[in-house]
């Protein structure tokens, strides 16, 4: 019985004990990025205001109005559409997940609409 408690002790301690090895040098070079590297600490994200969410609807509603079915949905997904532009910053990329994105909500997006959701995005919320 002692030996079982001994080996329970060890498999626990053991994992424990193997964070604190390693040097703060090592770690700190290893995780090193430039600020603009980490997109958490590129991207200054605000979600939209209510003008905003208003000029989104309007403008996928012109584009398809199946796109905007519900609003919460085409606002949640232009937010993310928003993400891709800043971060992704490929348009080809972009429109993709765009394109996919909306297709999801019944809309029947191929890659123009998907350029017209993305320019419309972008010039109703998205400033990039």
């Amino acid at each position: 019985m002692p030996r079982t408690r001994l080996a329970i002790l060890a498999a626990v301690a053991a994992p424990i004990l193997l964070v604190g090895c390693g040097s703060q040098e090592a770690s700190t070079s290893a995780g090193a990025t430039s600020p603009g590297a980490n997109p958490s600490n590129a991207v200054s994200f605000q979600p939209p205001t209510d003008a905003q969410k208003t000029a989104v609807i309007a403008a996928l509603t012109a584009i398809d109005p199946a796109l905007t079915t519900s609003a919460d949905t085409a606002i949640f997904h232009a937010m993310s559409t928003c993400d891709d532009l800043r971060i992704v910053k490929d348009r080809a990329t972009v429109v993709a997940y765009a394109a996919d994105r909306y297709r999801g909500t019944g809309a029947d997006v191929d890659t123009a609409k998907a350029a017209r959701i993305v320019d419309a995005i972008s010039t109703a919320y998205c400033k990039v």
